[in-house]
């Protein structure tokens, strides 16, 4: 059983990490005023108590005509300061502070049969996404794979990654599949969730029998553009010719 000396701290502990604000801080100071004051009453004549009562009534007053002045006169002390928010790793370093994508980019990773192939599809995907900078002048890419060089660096908390591509796609503009072959693959739930969102949507596939029964089907429906390509110099082409209108046909069809 915890000691009262314990539980007194984590008492003080919470209250101290409760004031995210100076207003906070100041009504803290004001309650520990009045409680001294309190506590001195209580032992003090009868003529004191008189003079302590009134202080402390004097006290609340001035307290509250200075919060009334302070929320008109700086009304931002009264929120709590803005927590910057911790951007998944999958995020491109060059904007890893921005809020938002521009695109979510994805592609199988783990279904891959070897490491070698993972490794040869994620070279790829960095190359699309300077192919996409550039032609498509987007600066802001999520793509999980992006910190993952090998299968061997998947091992973590998976619960944790997928919690974080969900995020990402919720924040992101556009959603990208690239899907090289009928795999097993997260992917695919990750374009479903796009979906459910109603995201703009631009899948490129090698052969569109490979995806889904559902998702062949919503070329041109559903915000959803659906190109096939044999290599990633298909992709680059028709990246290269489209530029930006790639992604404004997609998103004109919601």
């Amino acid at each position: 059983m915890p000691s009262s000396k314990g539980q007194a701290s984590t008492g003080w502990a919470g209250i101290i990490q409760s004031i995210s604000t100076p207003i906070g801080f100041f009504a803290l100071v004001v309650l520990a005023i009045e409680a001294i004051l309190g506590l001195i009453a209580f032992t003090a004549s009868t003529q004191d108590k008189a003079l302590i009562i009134r202080s402390m009534i004097i006290l609340l007053f001035i307290v509250t005509l200075a919060v009334i002045i302070l929320a008109f006169a700086k009304p931002a002390i009264f929120t709590p300061p803005r927590k910057q928010k911790r951007l998944p790793s999958g995020a491109d370093d060059d904007n890893a502070l921005k809020e938002g994508y521009d695109i979510f980019l994805s592609s199988p990773m783990a279904a891959f049969p070897t490491d070698d192939a993972y490794s040869k599809e994620r070279a790829g995907m960095v190359e699309l996404i300077d192919i996409l900078r550039t032609y498509c002048k987007f600066e802001r890419f999520y793509y999980a794979g992006l910190h993952l060089a090998s299968q061997d660096d998947f091992a973590g908390d998976e619960a944790l990654a997928a919690k974080n591509d969900f995020e990402a796609i919720e924040e992101s503009t556009f959603f990208v599949l690239i899907y090289p072959a009928r795999l097993a693959s997260g992917a695919l739930v990750e374009a479903g969730y796009a979906l459910a969102l109603k995201k703009p949507c631009v899948y490129f596939v090698k052969d569109i029998d490979d995806l889904p029964y559902m998702l062949q089907h919503l070329h041109g429906i559903e915000s959803v553009e659906i190109y096939t390509y044999k290599t990633l110099n298909d992709i680059k082409a028709i990246i290269k010719k489209a530029g930006c209108s790639l992604f404004h046909q997609s998103e004109m069809m919601d």
